[in-house]
């Protein structure tokens, strides 16, 4: 770097190798940290790292982006160019664990250039030289810079792009060196955007501003050819991905950005990404953050907002503040469009922090200009500031370290060797953090999350129902994860029979504040059956009895939060913004009634509160069923419509932990002539949601006449009551008591019978029973046309011998007011017959 020579010509070979000996001092720190957190080898304190190391090791096999050898390439690595030099490493033999220590060797000689950066940048502001090194090593000592440089990701080599970039900025716009000035920011810049996707738009940005002074002042090398290589460099990663995988869009992206967010509500994503914006900016005023605690210099910041300002006053460089003020806005603006902005203590933005520290040292200098008087005073506060700091934070972040390297060890690295040893070559593993168990477990690895499977960052952005119906389709042989509570709902998960029988459980007691390694306090390896038990077989078949009797096959089916079912079937949903909890649910549950042995199945489902719609395939002709399978965790009713005509009103009883079907007649006059049929469901839930989870589609069955007599009826006709029988007392001491109704599809509302035995009528039941129709499962508004038969059974233990009245009726169970029966007393109450107990 000449024009570094010519800031402090006498001195700079001393200084650089000052900043080389600091760089190697922490660099052996962190080393000998990595090897004791790996009881002998380099362990990184990052899962992730291990992404890079095996798309690296990939790379240096001569398999470029391919994460699982034998799979399609994927894009799991955010970086493009840092699994490069990371295959570099690989090739040179630092294989398996040992490529940490090629990682960490790479991150100290970025920091040795980074901090002679920051060295030469606070220079170019006219300040003492004692004052630019002070900065400089404000910088490298200081805990965050360290952790980042060490921390085995590509962080470190983005600060030091920003920085180069930022300080051939400076030197291209006074124009000393010509056009191999120029050439060198091209370079700075073009790898900045190959580093990172918000590399990128630095990069952009800074041969812009570039191009732009120079047109505006009409020199010789402002031809718009400078922009070229580093704008095509922004490129070169989509297209990339889009020639390997089909996709422009990153897997990484598609897992993290918060415009992925499942609903997708614009003014709720722009909040949200406002909200990290801020906090960006108030956390590196105050220097302080909840999680990090002291990590720079408390009103850095605003000594930066000055020093990036001075350049205002100085025409032929004030393009310089303008292109600082795009990097902070636009790029962490960027940043705070992930859901993982402040992830691995601010990783994304240390870069921004980073260029704090020049920024500082520039804006001192401006304040000084001010009280000349009190200039050795303003600087010695800052120095003596910055030393502080980095004292504290050094404290602080190597126990970072420590902390999360020892997770790592405990768990994602423990869980991989068990892979390693008990586990088939050949075995598939459903993982969420995806880095550790592909890289030493040595097999193939299904990625919950997305990162490095095609297509799973859908379903991951959908919830835990969609990410088990993946699971469920791909049925991976074991599973190592995440268990109960897990924040973003694999404890849902593990808490059905999808995860299978635990084999290794790896528990681990979490520092909150401290983990970044995505530790928990438990995670297992587990091995899934996908044969959970009886009812599994009939997860995609309708089982209630009064739903599928007599229907035959289905005619078309959705299995709703599976996205490939969904997508087939032109699925559409929506739910009000604000309503809280996850896009789909998975659980395992009995039926409240079906017509085998066993009807307990796992199944993932929406959660909805305002309308779903899809469209089926039926037939002509005919009435045909729609059967809805659903969880009544929530009372309320939906309205179906068919061809956007409404067909009826269902009622949703509430009875959480239980699956329900539904079935609604569609007459054959509104199929019409096409057998593709526009289904819309619109809940009317008071609080909660409707939770479907399958939908099908039968010809419905010819219903039953009505018969020529009845007993009575109720909601004036439209429930007809047929024929009642009440059996003789069993030995056991229970009456059985049969009823048939009848109705034409006109029945409402979520009613309950009750079946009461008296002594005498004017006084309390003696023995009552109350339940919905259908044994809990069909009250009268779910009815479709045609007869239903009925059976309860009243407990008439240790009531007294003698002849008693059996009485029912219809009460809504949660106004408790009766139907009226057109042959019953004032009391809505109908006799059916007598019973008598013996001795």
């Amino acid at each position: 770097m000449k024009e570094a020579s010519s800031v402090y010509p006498r001195r700079s070979l001393f200084i650089w190798a000052l900043f080389c000996v600091i760089s190697g001092a922490i660099f052996l720190v962190y080393v000998f940290t990595s090897l004791k957190a790996g009881q002998g080898s380099p362990l990184m304190p990052l899962d992730d790292v291990y992404i890079h190391f095996q798309y690296a090791r990939q790379m240096a096999m001569g398999q470029p982006y391919v994460y699982n050898p034998g799979l399609p390439a994927t894009s799991g690595a955010t970086s493009f160019l840092y699994p490069y030099i990371l295959a570099a490493g690989y090739l040179m033999g630092f294989h398996d664990l040992q490529l940490g220590l090629w990682a960490m060797g790479v991150g100290a000689v970025t920091l040795a250039v980074g901090m002679w950066l920051v060295y030469v940048l606070v220079g170019s502001g006219k300040v003492p030289e004692w004052m630019g090194i002070a900065t400089a090593l404000g910088f490298g000592l200081n805990g965050a810079v360290a952790w980042h440089y060490m921390s085995g990701m590509e962080t470190g080599i983005v600060i030091t792009l920003s920085l180069w970039t930022l300080w051939e900025v400076i030197r291209a716009t006074r124009a000393v060196d010509g056009l191999g000035g120029y050439g060198r920011l091209i370079a700075a810049a073009t790898l900045l955007g190959l580093m990172r996707p918000e590399g990128g738009l630095l990069g952009v940005t800074a041969v812009a501003i570039v191009w732009w002074q120079g047109v505006r002042n009409e020199r010789r090398w402002s031809s718009w050819w400078i922009m070229v290589i580093p704008t095509l460099a922004v490129g070169v990663q989509p297209l990339v991905n889009l020639a390997l995988t089909g996709s422009a869009v990153a897997s990484g992206t598609a897992a993290k950005s918060v415009l992925g967010t499942v609903p997708f509500y614009l003014d709720a994503i722009v909040g949200r990404v406002l909200a990290q914006f801020g906090r960006m900016w108030l956390e590196m005023g105050s220097g302080f953050s909840p999680r990090e605690g002291l990590y720079i210099l408390p009103l850095l910041l605003i000594l930066a907002v000055l020093g990036g300002g001075r350049w205002l006053r100085e025409p032929r460089q004030r393009w310089i503040s303008l292109l600082l003020m795009m990097w902070f806005a636009g790029g962490l603006l960027m940043i705070a469009t992930l859901d993982t902005a402040f992830w691995h203590f601010k990783r994304y933005q240390m870069p921004f922090i980073a260029l704090l520290f020049p920024l500082g040292g520039w804006g001192v200098n401006l304040l000084v200009t001010f009280v000349p008087r009190l200039g050795g005073v303003v600087r010695g506060a800052l120095a003596a500031g910055l030393a502080v700091t980095a004292v504290i934070s050094s404290v602080q972040f190597h126990r970072y370290y420590v902390v999360n390297g020892d997770y790592v060890y405990a768990q994602p690295l423990q869980m991989a060797r068990w892979l390693a040893a008990n586990t088939e070559a050949e075995a598939v593993v459903a993982v969420h953090d995806v880095g550790m168990m592909r890289y030493m477990g040595g097999r193939t690895t299904l990625d919950m999350v997305g990162l490095t499977t095609a297509g799973a960052a859908d379903y991951w952005r959908n919830g835990p129902g969609a990410v088990a119906e993946f699971l469920m389709e791909q049925q991976p042989d074991y599973v190592a994860s995440y268990g109960d509570g897990h924040g973003y709902g694999l404890g849902l998960i593990a808490a059905t029979g999808v995860y299978g029988d635990l084999l290794a459980g790896f528990p681990v007691t979490i520092d909150e504040q401290a983990n970044v390694a995505l530790a928990a306090n438990f995670q297992g390896i587990y091995r899934p059956s996908w044969q959970l038990n009886p009812g599994q077989a009939f997860v995609g078949t309708a089982v209630q009895p009064y739903a599928s009797d007599d229907w035959g096959a289905a005619l078309d089916s959705i299995n709703v939060g599976n996205l490939g079912s969904e997508h087939a079937h032109r699925y559409q949903w929506a739910t009000r913004e604000g309503s809280g909890g996850f896009a789909t649910e998975v659980r395992e549950m009995d039926y409240l009634r079906c017509q085998m042995v066993d009807c307990r199945l796992v199944d993932g489902g929406r959660l909805i509160n305002e309308e779903e719609m899809f469209v089926m395939d039926g037939a002509t002709g005919s009435d045909l069923a729609l059967v809805t399978r659903l969880h009544p965790a929530f009372a309320g009713r939906f309205d179906v419509y068919a061809n956007d005509t409404l067909i009826d009103t269902r009622w949703i009883p509430d009875y959480p932990g239980s699956w329900l079907e539904v079935a609604t007649c569609i007459p054959a006059a509104v199929v019409g002539d096409d057998a593709t049929i526009r289904i819309r469901t619109v809940p009317q839930m008071d609080n909660g949601f409707y939770e479907p989870f399958y939908h099908w589609l039968y010809q419905c069955p010819s219903s039953e006449t009505r018969p020529e007599s009845s007993l009575s009826t109720f909601q004036d006709g439209a429930i007809v009551l047929t024929r009642a029988v009440v059996h003789e007392v069993t030995a056991g001491g229970e009456v059985r008591v049969d009823l048939e109704w009848y109705n034409e599809g006109e029945a409402r509302g979520d009613y309950k019978v009750f079946i009461h035995v008296y002594a005498d009528t004017t006084e309390g039941p003696v023995a009552q029973l109350d339940m919905r129709p259908g044994g809990g499962a069909l009250p009268p508004g779910n009815w479709v046309p045609g007869v239903l038969r009925d059976t309860f059974t009243v407990d008439l233990g240790n009531i007294p011998t003698g002849r008693y009245f059996v009485m029912m009726g219809l009460y809504d169970p949660v106004t408790f007011e009766r139907l009226q029966p057109s042959a019953g007393d004032e009391q809505g109450r109908l006799i059916i017959g007598e019973v008598e107990i013996r001795g």
